[in-house]
């Protein structure tokens, strides 16, 4: 699927989906334009924050729920079974029309880059000890490194289905090989790898 299923060869046509188009990206600018400019409107940190994680969480419950089945037809969630232990779970879409180019580009850039952003808010709130800020950040990292790597899994996932029924999967091994692996690599590596080396309680 997406980028590892045949694309829609549509590129020059309008949105398919416009609507989730415009919701895909509405929350997820609009905490980053919120994080940035916050403090220009309101001093108290309490409302910030629950406006911010408000859209952050907004952003996450969108992608993973409805702009990932529409634009690229995927959906993963993560199950909890009786010992507590998690596993994932992963659809992808059956037939039907394939994924827009454009759409799929754009749903798969916009999470790796919203992702970076909110390891580079990270990085300076942690640089500037602003600890109440570095909690909204790890936040953001953490919901939006949750869509990456569900999205990641669930695409390999698409892919191997597709190869078992004698599928084709090779439009957008580029994306995938060159920035996905790279994007994940990078943001797994420095949000886990800084959290063991700077976070004792």
């Amino acid at each position: 699927m997406d980028e590892g299923a045949l694309l829609s060869p549509d590129d020059t046509s309008s949105w398919r989906h416009r609507n989730i188009v415009f919701f895909h990206m509405l929350f997820r600018t609009a905490a980053v334009i919120v994080y940035i400019f916050c403090n220009l409107f309101s001093s108290s940190f309490i409302a910030n924050f629950i406006v911010i994680i408000s859209l952050i969480g907004l952003d996450f419950w969108t992608v993973k729920n409805i702009s990932g089945r529409f634009l690229v037809g995927l959906r993963w969630w993560n199950e909890i079974n009786d010992e507590g232990v998690g596993k994932w779970r992963f659809e992808s879409r059956k037939g039907g029309e394939s994924p827009q180019k454009r759409e799929s580009r754009l749903f798969w850039w916009s999470l790796y880059v919203f992702a970076l952003i909110w390891i580079v808010f990270g990085f300076v709130a942690l640089l500037k000890l602003s600890l109440s800020y570095l909690l909204v950040t790890a936040i953001g990292i953490s919901l939006n490194v949750s869509n990456v790597m569900g999205y990641r899994k669930c695409q390999k996932d698409a892919k191997t289905r597709g190869r078992s029924n004698g599928g084709s999967d090779v439009a957008g091994e580029y994306i995938e090989n060159r920035i996905g692996q790279s994007i994940t690599s990078a943001v797994t590596t420095r949000m886990f790898g800084s959290a063991n080396n700077n976070g004792t309680v």
